[in-house]
């Protein structure tokens, strides 16, 4: 049984009021011994928000007891990039993930960027087809993503122009973000940034927005280019949405030298962002949020994320939960 912690738990706000989520009870005692009876009043007070859907919330308040008597030493975050440190919309426009700020570019020709709006138009509903398995997805999510580069390649991008497309794009940062990635360098928290995106573009939203701190490492799409600044492909395999576990395995020797960090804090935007972590090892507690962006889509899609993560957060563009559940961690 999903539970929908409620503003002050006296009633709910407009955007949470999903018809699909199972909890018909109209007592607030009852709810509210409820989620006594689950969570601690300090957690309560820091996930008692409309907004925020844990079908487990004894096993959030379990885990995150757990991860705060361990100590900071122990805690590493692995986290997606697009729609997960970046926001999916502002001020009601729809914003740029790291590939969509190149595709929808006035710096690039004009075929690329209608080509590039086709592919979309194909696949990103396949992505998110609730009624799909992850096997069933992968192959076009291949397609979707070898169409994408080769296409990228053949604009013959120079490396120069990238720092200006970006600043240009709509890609921003949640709101707290820096703060977020500044609190985890500041208590020596490694942060392992898993993107099905581009590398070069992090790389410059985080200088641009916030600041690549020495903690953070970047595993994505990383451009290739020649001697004359012109992009000539990609390093390795293609990571895209469903693959991020084989970059785990891939870089294994990271996650040797942060062995003793056993407590995995977790985010991502869709389903797949769930494998990030898989092929870690001795992993103690991970927990897991969930950014569900689209709150016309929640209602569909809510299940399955609350089925898939700890914490899912509906139509937040900010890191304050994040944020939170770090001070709390963090707290004496």
């Amino acid at each position: 049984m999903a539970v929908l912690i409620p503003f002050l738990l006296y009633g709910y706000l407009p955007c949470a009021r999903l018809h699909v989520l199972k909890w018909r009870k109209g007592s607030k005692s009852v709810l509210r011994n409820r989620i006594q009876a689950t969570m601690d009043s300090e957690i309560e007070r820091m996930l008692g928000h409309s907004h925020i859907v844990m079908k487990k919330p004894s096993e959030v308040s379990r885990k995150l007891a757990e991860m705060k008597q361990s100590g900071k030493a122990s805690f590493q975050v692995v986290t997606d990039f697009d729609m997960t440190l970046t926001k999916f919309n502002e001020n009601g426009q729809r914003c740029s993930s790291t590939l969509s700020a190149l595709q929808m570019s006035d710096r690039m020709p004009e075929w690329y960027r209608k080509t590039s709006h086709e592919l979309f138009d194909h696949f990103h509903p396949i992505e998110f087809d609730h009624t799909m398995t992850i096997a069933e997805k992968i192959p076009f999510m291949i397609d979707w993503w070898s169409q994408a580069h080769d296409n990228l390649v053949k604009c013959k991008l120079n490396i120069a122009d990238l720092e200006t497309i970006v600043r240009e794009s709509r890609i921003r940062l949640r709101d707290g973000c820096d703060e977020f990635l500044r609190f985890a360098q500041e208590n020596s928290i490694p942060v392992m940034i898993f993107s099905a995106g581009v590398t070069q573009v992090i790389d410059h939203v985080l200088r641009q927005q916030a600041h690549l701190w020495p903690n953070i490492k970047v595993v994505s799409n990383a451009m290739q280019f020649d001697e004359q600044g012109h992009m000539i492909g990609f390093e390795g395999d293609i990571i895209h949405t469903f693959n991020k576990n084989e970059g785990v395995l891939e870089h294994s020797s990271y996650f040797k030298n942060i062995a003793d960090r056993h407590n995995i804090i977790l985010m991502g935007d869709a389903i797949g962002d769930i494998r990030m972590a898989e092929g870690v090892h001795n992993i103690a507690n991970l927990l897991s949020i969930g950014f569900l962006n689209e709150r016309e889509k929640a209602t569909e899609r809510l299940a399955q994320y609350e089925d898939t993560f700890d914490i899912v957060l509906i139509d937040d563009m900010s890191m304050t939960v994040p944020q939170q559940i770090f001070s709390y961690l963090l707290s004496c």
